[in-house]
């Protein structure tokens, strides 16, 4: 295995671990309805799922969050396209009605 495969692998884990735990917090959602937090908590496990299956955005720590089919998009991008391929990603999932999306170009 050389450097460059352990370092893919390791931000995928770290990638997959971090967007697991936030996307805890949607099934936390203060004054939602326990339904609404189930939805919010599936919608965000599916974009999550679908960012980094994609392959695209999958060695970057993007956050997400939903709130009532809201999905707010935090973390990096390498190029613009990244952050755009993301939003399209997370867009067509079903159960989103709008995205933020927060997701910053490095450098």
């Amino acid at each position: 295995m050389n450097a460059c495969t352990v370092h893919r692998f390791l931000v995928t884990a770290i990638v997959a671990v971090a967007a697991a735990n936030l996307s805890g917090c949607a099934s936390l959602t203060p004054g939602a309805a326990p339904t609404a937090q189930a939805d919010d908590a599936k919608i965000a496990a599916k974009v999550r799922d679908r960012l980094i299956s994609g392959g695209t955005v999958g060695d970057n720590i993007i956050a997400i969050q939903s709130r009532n089919g809201e999905v707010t998009l935090s973390g990096f991008a390498d190029t613009p396209f990244e952050r755009a391929e993301a939003l399209e990603i997370a867009r067509k999932v079903p159960g989103v009605r709008r995205v933020k999306n927060q997701v910053v170009v490095r450098g």
